[in-house]
């Protein structure tokens, strides 16, 4: 079973209680203090200062990153899978050559 260390955190100046499955209390409060950047961040730019429209939009930004970091991690995976294969098949033709 995993670690699950719940910890209060303050966002916009709400307090959460937030566990999260697998990370420390270190690691929830520095990601805390990230999403509390990001609104920062959206409320500059936009000059929004609706906390649920910041929540909405820093939510929307993360989900942009995490879909391009899937995107180019499935690139870069395929890519690996025809290198090997490639390996795969110039190791086999040396092992043909050497058994005959």
């Amino acid at each position: 079973m995993a670690n699950k260390h719940e910890i209060i955190v303050k966002i916009r100046g709400r307090q959460f209680n937030i566990a999260i499955e697998g990370l420390t209390p270190i690691e929830i409060s520095t990601l805390a203090n990230q999403v509390e950047e990001k609104m920062k961040h959206l409320e500059e730019k936009t000059n929004t200062i609706d906390t649920s429209k910041l929540a909405v939009l820093a939510a929307i930004d993360y989900a942009s990153e995490l879909y391009n970091l899937r995107q180019k991690t499935d690139v870069n995976t395929q890519a690996n899978e025809r290198k090997i294969d490639k390996m795969v098949g110039k190791l086999q033709k040396t092992l043909d050559k050497e058994l005959f």
